[in-house]
Formats: C-alpha cells, structure tokens, sequence
C-alpha cells in the first residue's frame, strides 16, 4: 500500500522580508516575498499597506521566485506598518497573507563620529551612430566601411573589437579613447544578404562593458534596365520626367517590397530637393493617382559630370505585386531650366519590354508616352521585411517614473519592460528578453503561444534587478518566424537612497540617509558619478 499527497492548488507565500513581527527594521526597507504555484501557473502579485491607500503595486504573469518592492512609505522611526500580499493565479487560485514590522527608535545620541571618503562609480561605453544605421534594409552593394561611435563617459580608455557575420571583416583596439571606430568591408557585398555586426568595449578602468549586435541587409534587385544610356532629359519645376517598369520583366515575378530605386543621373546648378515616387498606372501605361510611396534626396550635392553617376534613394517600404506595371517619376519643383536634374536614358536603341519613357510638363495632371525612349533605373526590394522594435521602457509603478533603457539612475524595483513591435508583412511575432545578470545570457521573459500582433507589450519578470548602483544589460530578440531583429540595451539603477535629515544639523546632514550601525551615502541630486571628499555620521 502507497500513498502520496497532493500539491497545494493555491500559490504558497514564504521568506516574508523583513521577518513577520520584526521590530528593529529600517526605515525604506526593501520587502521581498516568495511565491510559489506547484501547478506551474503564471500569476499576479498586488502588495498593498495600512500606510497609505495608493501604494498598490501589480505584478502580472509572474512566475515562481522572489519579488521585492521598496516600502517608500515607512519613513517614520519607532512605528509599525502593516503590509499585505495577494496573489492569484491563472487557474483563478488566490491566497494573501498579512505581515507587519516596527521601525528602529532612531536618536541622535547614538550618532557618532565622522568620516570622510571618496566614491567613484564607473559607467561603461556608449555605442551611438553606426552606419550603415542598425536595421537598415537597403545597403548598397558598393558600402566599404561599416563604423560606430564608442564613447567613456569618464573618458576612460577602453578595449573595442568590431565583428561580422558573414564574415565580411573584423578589427579591433586597444587603450582606445573617444571617437568612431571602423571596420573596412573586405570586397563587395552580396546582393540580398543579411550582415550582422558584433561590437563589444571593456572599460579598462571599472572594466564594465557594453556589447551590442546590430544588423543590415543589402534588398533584392528586382527590375532593372542599366545599359546603353547615351542621352538625358531635364527634370525641374512642373516637369516631371519617369519611367513605368513591370514586375517580372527582368527581374523575379513576384510580390516584394520596394525599399529603393537607383538612377542614374547629374544636375546642372542647384536644383534642390529631387524627389522619386512609385506611382500606379492607368490603362494607358500613364502614371495616375497618388504616389504609393517616396525618397527625397539633395539634388545640390549630384555630379555635375554629364555622362552621372547611380545614385540610390531610399523608399518608405511599400508592397508591389507581381506581374504589375508602375511608374518611376522624378520630381524637382524648386528648380528651373537653370537648375535641374538630367536623368540619363537610352535614346537610340533601348531593349526594356515592360514600360516605357513617361513626361509630364504640368505636374502630373497630364502624361505623354515615348516608348522609343528608356530611363535607366534599377529597382531593389525584399520578399518580407523584418519586424521592427522602438520605445523599450522600464517602468516602475511605485515611483511612477518611466525611463528609456541605456538610462541612469534606474529606480528600485522596476516593475517591467515594455516594448512596441510591428511587422509590416502582419505576420505574429514572439520576443524573447535576456539578461546577463547572472555573468551569461539567461532568458528572463518569453512569448511562444503562436505570436504577438502589432503593438505595445509588457514584461514583469524584473526581480533579478536587485541591487543598487549596479549596471544590467537586457537584449530583445523579435521574431516573425522567417526574419528577427536583435536590440541590446544597459541601464544603471540607482545609488542607494537617502533621507533629508532636517535638525540643527542639517548643515552637515541634508543629504544623506543614515541606518542604525550602517554608512549609506548619497549624493542629493541622484545622478552624480563622483563623490569626492564627502563626509558622514555613523552609528
């Protein structure tokens, strides 16, 4: 005969911080719980106090370990607070507890002594301003560096290295001061491949360190006729001058997005803005309606060399279809006869099939056709995009304060993550965040039931940010299931926090929190790196 026992269906609350009934605690202390669910259930955490009727804090889709929550509300000495947990899980099993605790009875009798010290925190470099920027997705062919900017916010030296994946070239240094640091792209690159990039810099004073993976990708050429020009037509004021192409013509038959177009081209003057726009057509292979989508750039700086040269313009990403024909159409309202853009083409003998030489002298409202005329061009896409992540916040919910990541002064306890997510192709994405607290990359919050849609989500399992003064590094791994982007971030909590002492001698004490036989110090503004020659009172 055997028997065995049931696990418990509600969460288990247990190692209650402070210890139920302590009453030689601290003032602020930091309140710590652990909540176990032998079922495995996600849950929600609501802590609560007798102290005030809006310190309430949520913690959703928890999962078993330790949450903590600093009590900002036991600020008087001598008194007790009661405070209380509730969890509830995902099976809709709930179970609270009540605790309380008494503060020190603080006396300036017990205050002695003085001390005087110096205290330096170390912040790790700074990465800003890669180029080719992170996630780009049309990176010409013909690219030959890639750099980033590493900056010391001590203006300490540091060791870099720079990495590639394909292996496109590597470099590295060492004692290194401010400035961009490059790597040279060894031949050229390939047409429609992703690059990743792997930066890494070790501060070699606090050797705190920031390593960061950032990506780009050279887009498909789709269509394209880029041959044979031996002749151009101006482009300016009312003018405009295009070109219709057809999917499948002589690139791939297929839906793609158009992220940019190459023309070939020169100015004569200062035409200002050149403008390039994808248009529809009509019946009559004429360009008609809005423009589906557009790049812009400074027709000032173009070769004034006749026979010009190819220049890329990048395109808000828009999602041709196979087998249709569009328009390329070239636009210089600021300019004039004077000033202009000459687009090249082929004026005697052109091959393209699938569009024809388009002009219009009144802004589009009328088009003519010239089919024994051709502009060059060629045009680059992808079939799917990569999901895309911006606005990574950590907020907390006892402070009401909400802070970009790479941010200082990061408060105890943070409360989540957020992040918005977006994927033009409407697929469901996952996002997995990882931190390497522990000394390796761990995951820490995962989504993996069939994915997330377009918007902003929230992630709370932050209990492994603990300590004050302490950098941590959290990266952000998207996914639609064919492509992914990868974003790695570090942030600095705070020092640890103090108490404006207003006596007699507040003179000397304004700025600091002092605990019974404990030295903490603070600078009062919070955000300081250094303190130099500082004083304080002991117990």
């Amino acid at each position: 005969t055997y028997h065995f026992t049931t696990g418990a269906v509600k969460p288990v609350l247990t190692n209650e911080q402070p210890t139920n009934g302590t009453t030689e605690a601290d003032m602020y202390p930091t309140l710590s719980i652990t909540v176990s669910d032998n079922q495995g259930d996600n849950f929600n955490i609501t802590w609560s106090t007798n102290a005030t009727d809006t310190w309430i804090m949520y913690n959703a889709t928890c999962v078993n370990g330790t949450y903590r929550q600093t009590a900002t509300w036991a600020n008087q000495s001598n008194t007790t607070y009661w405070w209380n947990i509730s969890v509830n899980d995902t099976g809709n099993h709930w179970t609270n507890a009540t605790y309380h605790f008494k503060t020190a009875n603080y006396s300036w009798s017990d205050w002695s002594g003085w001390w005087t010290f110096e205290y330096l925190v170390g912040y790790p470099p700074v990465f800003s301003n890669p180029n080719p920027a992170n996630k780009s997705t049309n990176v010409p062919i013909s690219t030959t560096t890639w750099n980033i900017t590493i900056e010391d916010p001590e203006g300490d030296t540091f060791n870099w290295t720079i990495e590639t994946s394909p292996d496109i070239g590597s470099n590295s240094s060492n004692d290194a001061g401010n400035g961009s640091k490059e790597v040279n792209i060894t031949g050229n690159l390939s047409i429609g491949t992703n690059y990743t990039v792997y930066v890494n810099a070790t501060d070699i004073g606090s050797k705190t360190w920031t390593n960061e993976t950032f990506w780009f990708s050279t887009d498909t050429l789709y269509e394209r006729y880029n041959t044979g020009d031996d002749g151009a037509e101006r482009v300016y004021g009312s003018r405009f001058q295009g070109q219709t192409f057809t999917i499948g013509n002589t690139g791939a038959n297929e839906n793609h997005w158009i992220t940019s177009v190459k023309l070939k081209v020169y100015r004569e003057g200062s035409p200002g803005t050149f403008t390039v726009a994808i248009m529809e057509v009509d019946a009559e292979h004429k360009p008609t309606g809005d423009d589906l989508t557009n790049g812009t750039i400074d027709g000032n700086t173009l070769t004034t060399n006749s026979p010009g040269l190819w220049y890329e313009i990048i395109l808000t990403p828009y999602k041709l279809s196979a087998s249709t024909q569009y328009a390329i159409v070239g636009k210089a309202p600021d300019g004039n006869t004077d000033n202009c853009v000459w687009m090249r083409m082929d004026s005697s003998d052109p091959t393209y099939t699938g569009g024809a030489y388009v002009v219009s002298t009144d802004s589009g409202d009328s088009w003519t056709v010239a089919s024994s005329w051709e502009y060059v061009f060629e045009e680059y896409g992808a079939v799917t995009l990569p999901p895309t992540q911006s606005n990574q916040k950590i907020w907390n919910a006892t402070t009401k304060v909400e802070k970009s990541l790479n941010a200082t002064a990061v408060g105890l306890y943070p409360t989540c993550f957020n992040v918005t997510i977006n994927d033009l192709d409407g697929d469901k994405m996952n996002i997995t965040l990882t931190s390497n607290e522990s000394g390796s990359w761990l995951v820490v919050n995962q989504t993996s039931d069939g994915g997330l849609s377009n918007g902003t989500y929230s992630y709370y399992n932050t209990s492994w940010i603990d300590s004050y003064n302490t950098i941590y590094y959290i990266s952000f791994n998207l996914t639609d299931g064919t492509d992914w982007t990868n974003e790695t971030y570090h942030f600095t909590t705070n020092y640890i926090p103090y108490v404006s002492v207003r006596t007699a001698l507040s003179c000397f004490l304004l700025s600091y929190w002092f605990y019974r036989r404990t030295i903490c110090w603070q600078r009062d503004d919070g955000y300081s790196d250094t303190i130099s020659s500082e004083s304080s009172w002991y117990r």
